[in-house]
């Protein structure tokens, strides 16, 4: 799989990021490495085929300017050149990086997209003179391009030409080339923020006093924020500040998800609170049940259903919920004893409810294997 991380904060960018990479590098990544900054109207992006170590040594990489920025380290790739790693960029104005695959939408022609693009005089960076490897795309003249440099380019024209905010064009791009994916950009006219695009591969947040981050897998995280990251909803795209997260449902595009069931700002109205009271909340939370809960009104207030867990000897994290035709999947993990998590002694299970009756009376737990 790739490996994504992102970046809002008051610190320098480019180390931190660099940083989120390396911890999650041991998760089949490290083949194709970048990271991109913005700063003063500008989007700055550094990319090489190799490793995060490489990265450093061979480019300005940890020099980029900025407190705002997104990177990535992919898996190997159809050629070792730099050109296919991510972040992709549009000139200096916008970059953009993405993990997933072409899952359910794999036959997706994007034929007339590719022809649109070069008739308008797009010239791809990534463009190789080798025939087509799937899952990426060729172009007229034969030659294949990867296709997130084609979502780069489409996700900038609804941007800058269509006019729209970062985060509608992220839903905009996904409309016109779908894939099951997450996806990270960053704009020069949005220099404060990073948008971000959830259809189902995972992503993590979590902040601290200097900002917020985003990452594949909570391992990026600094060690003491492990054991609080929360994961981003599926089928969501979001804007993320230095101080604030604001998660939108993607409706439109919700087709194995539902739309009626809005996943509304959890992670917004967390950010809206002093870091130390969230602090405070956790310490009171140890030990306390694992519980679900459901807001009739975008989260005012929220109705207690049942608690799913209440052993005071164990802790439950990264908890996940997923909606199907009559169900409600929660998925999350169970550890003896409250400290933080360690991979290796959790339990992965899941809690089934019936969509049609959310005053659940009984809840089916299926122990999976982790």
């Amino acid at each position: 799989m790739c490996n994504l991380a992102a970046y809002a904060g008051t610190r320098p960018a480019a180390p931190i990021l660099l940083e989120l990479l390396e911890r999650q590098e041991g998760l089949w990544s490290g083949h194709f490495s970048g990271i991109s900054t913005v700063c003063g109207g500008k989007v700055y992006t550094a990319r090489i085929c190799g490793d995060s170590r490489r990265l450093r040594r061979e480019t300005d990489a940890e020099k980029l300017p900025g407190t705002v920025g997104i990177a990535h380290s992919r898996t190997p790739g159809t050629t070792p050149t730099a050109a296919w790693s991510h972040p992709f960029p549009v000139g200096d104005k916008l970059a953009y990086c993405a993990n997933g695959t072409g899952g359910v939408f794999a036959g997706f022609d994007r034929s007339e997209l590719l022809k649109e693009m070069t008739d308008a005089g797009v010239k791809f960076l990534s463009e190789i003179d080798t025939p087509q490897v799937d899952p990426h795309k060729a172009l007229p003249n034969g030659h294949t391009l990867h296709i997130s440099e084609l979502n780069a380019q489409l996700l900038a024209r609804a941007h800058f030409q269509g006019k729209l905010p970062l985060i509608s064009a992220m839903r905009r791009m996904f409309g016109e080339s779908p894939s099951e994916i997450v996806a990270l950009a960053v704009a020069a006219d949005e220099d404060d923020s990073v948008t971000a695009l959830r259809y189902n591969q995972p992503l993590m947040w979590c902040r601290r006093e200097d900002g917020m981050f985003l990452a594949t897998s909570a391992l990026a995280f600094p060690d003491e924020l492990q054991s609080a990251a929360v994961p981003i909803p599926p089928c969501t795209t979001l804007t993320m500040t230095s101080s604030r997260l604001t998660v939108e449902p993607m409706a439109e595009h919700a087709e194995f998800f539902y739309p009626e069931m809005k996943l509304l700002e959890i992670a917004g109205i967390m950010s809206d609170r002093p870091l130390t009271e969230i602090n405070d909340r956790l310490e009171e939370a140890k030990n306390a049940a694992f519980s679900l809960g459901v807001s009739r009104d975008d989260g005012q207030p929220w109705e207690l259903i049942c608690d799913i867990e209440n052993d005071p000897m164990s802790s439950y994290g990264y908890p996940s919920i997923f909606f199907t035709k009559d169900t409600i999947l929660v998925a999350y993990y169970e550890e003896l004893g409250y400290r933080p998590f360690r991979p290796e002694e959790q339990r992965c299970k899941l809690s089934i409810f019936r969509r049609a009756d959310l005053t659940v009376d009984r809840v089916t737990k299926i122990p999976l294997r982790p």
